[in-house]
């Protein structure tokens, strides 16, 4: 199943700005690590950008933080509403890259975040929401959308090539949620075909 990484709206005018959203630095460094490990297994990365009057296209609000370590080679779209597929080239980038399957990580966990994973989800895609990789400025969501798995550790990381399919599936929803990209973002070769 071919596989893509979906970084929404990790833009430094709103997750690398005063005030700074929920798990701010630990939600960076998991981004930051998915992204290199999908870069490593030649996963494409997409990078989804909110444009509107406070993100101007081209301002140094607008630039993907510097966490995401966003590189030339990667993918970008632009988008107004909260749907990353809304009047974007989202839907023809995934088509034309043979995707079946997203992983989804990034900002604003209730509203862009959200509105994308069930977007991809009713447009037949394979989704993975990673839990503890995408954030908010509202801590009640934070905290509802969040669900960290506190017993994760960072040296349980996986280093191998292949972003797993599913971990824990919610019911009838049409995605997985995964708890932690230290712990379950990629899995061995042998594991993943039984896995998926």
């Amino acid at each position: 199943m071919t596989i893509a990484l979906l970084v929404i709206d990790f833009q430094k005018g709103l997750v690398a700005t005063d005030p700074l959203p929920g798990d701010a630095a630990s939600v960076s460094a998991n981004v930051r690590e998915l992204t290199q490990r999908a870069r490593a297994a030649r996963v494409p990365v997409i990078f989804v950008q909110h444009e509107d009057d406070t993100l101007v296209p081209g301002s140094e609000a607008w630039q993907i933080a510097d966490a995401a370590q966003a590189q030339d080679r990667d993918y970008f779209v632009s988008k107004r509403t909260p749907d990353s597929y809304l009047n974007t080239a989202l839907g023809a980038t995934l088509t034309q890259l043979a995707i079946q399957h997203v992983v989804i990580c990034g900002y604003a966990s209730e509203f862009c975040v959200d509105t994308t994973t069930r977007r991809a989800a009713a447009n037949g895609f394979t989704v993975t929401l990673v839990a503890d990789a995408h954030t908010t400025h509202d801590p009640r969501q934070a905290a509802r959308h969040g669900g960290h798995d506190p017993r994760a550790s960072q040296s349980d990381a996986v280093e191998h090539a292949q972003l797993r399919p599913a971990h824990h599936r919610r019911a009838n929803s049409g995605y997985h949620v995964l708890r932690s990209v230290t712990r379950h973002a990629y899995c061995p070769s042998r594991r993943a075909s039984s896995a998926a």
